[in-house]
């Protein structure tokens, strides 16, 4: 009977090593791919804040009748950097999505969930934002080779497609807050 339990407990030690290592071989991997992922997020907003700057200098000029403060070569920068973007929010995303085959890292999980809502309001936001930078290139365009246009009427026909974006940049916020409050809590950038 002796024998019984201790193969007994030995089989139960054995296996809690198992499990213990197993996680902590998904810990590392997790931390990885979180790491790798938020990389390419933290690129994606670096690119994301100077398209945002650079946008916000044009709608703010336009809504105040004014020539936007930028270069026609600035403005024929916008696909690209919304190209690189969308590529950085992609990359980002397949490393988040990846970390859902790891077992025993739920919170980690948790979290690239909620960046994975984060990189498709991202994606959203950026082809609104394209969308709409297609409709006002040809018009910026003209303004820079000195016709008159009527941008504020354009801008009138796409405040549903501004509107939208307001409630995407509220809506990625939220996102972005909410996976960095998980992120601290469950303490997993330690």
């Amino acid at each position: 009977m002796k024998k019984l339990v201790a193969v007994a407990l030995a089989v139960v030690l054995a296996l809690t090593m198992v499990v213990v290592i197993g996680c902590g071989a998904d810990t590392s991997e997790a931390k990885e791919i979180m790491a790798k992922a938020d990389g390419y997020y933290k690129d994606a907003q670096e690119v994301g804040d100077v398209l945002e700057a650079l946008q916000a200098s044009v709608l703010g000029a336009i809504l105040q009748g004014q020539t936007p403060d930028v270069t026609p070569e600035e403005v024929e920068t916008v696909p690209t950097l919304i190209s690189e973007v969308l590529s950085n929010v992609a990359a980002a995303e397949a490393e988040y999505q990846s970390m859902s085959t790891l077992s025993g890292v739920d919170d980690y999980v948790e979290y690239a969930e909620q960046m994975i809502l984060a990189c498709n309001i991202y994606t959203e936001l950026m082809e609104a934002a394209g969308g709409l930078t297609e409709k006002l290139a040809p018009l910026l365009t003209q303004m820079f080779a000195g016709e008159e246009v009527d941008l504020q009427s354009l801008l009138s026909q796409e405040a549903t497609t501004l509107e939208t974006i307001t409630g995407l940049q509220t809506k990625l916020e939220t996102a972005e807050k909410n996976a960095a409050k998980i992120k601290q809590e469950k303490k997993l950038a330690e």
